[in-house]
């Protein structure tokens, strides 16, 4: 399967569930309501969210913008994962995160098979034999790990410190 189409496919399904959520959580619909309200967080949030999905599919929809278009992919992941982590640490059942779950799973394959992913502008490849260290002299402050060195968008620095953080004695950042 080509990347175009796994791209096209995971995020024609990802605009589609964020613009669905955005139109649910405006229109405060009873059992979007009554599961916001089974976790604890207060109504008004529904707002604020659906406002903010609404800009996300504008700028995942809009290829011009890409570094908005990554900042909607944050946010959209952010969003997902967040109500995994609430649905499970408020004790609900599978059945209550799972969805959640698998958008945010496809929130990241969106992410990896866009088009323009590859190589950002600015972007940096060179050979090195070092771990996730950062860049002395000879980088200019990137972080590298084994043969590639990049030059990275801050969605994914934040990931990388975040791993490094989870893992300290594999990772150096």
């Amino acid at each position: 399967m080509s990347r175009s189409i796994i791209y096209l496919a995971s995020t024609s399904i990802l605009v589609f569930e964020t613009l669905a959520g955005a139109v649910m959580d405006i229109a405060h619909l009873p059992y979007v309501v009554q599961d916001v309200r089974s976790i604890g967080y207060p109504i008004y949030v529904l707002y604020i969210i659906g406002v903010w999905k609404i800009l996300a599919v504008a700028a995942l929809l809009w290829p011009q913008l890409p570094r908005l278009r990554e900042w909607a992919y944050a946010g959209v992941f952010f969003e997902m994962s967040g109500a995994t982590a609430s649905h499970i640490l408020a004790g609900d059942p599978l059945v209550k995160y799972a969805v959640p779950l698998c958008f945010s799973l496809l929130t990241l394959v969106s992410w990896w098979f866009q088009p323009d992913r590859e190589t950002p502008p600015g972007s940096v490849v060179r050979r090195t034999n070092a771990f996730w260290t950062k860049g002395r002299n000879n980088t200019g402050g990137r972080l590298r790990r084994s043969s590639v060195v990049w030059n990275l968008s801050p969605v994914r620095e934040v990931g990388l410190a975040l791993l490094g953080a989870l893992a300290p004695s594999r990772f150096r950042i």
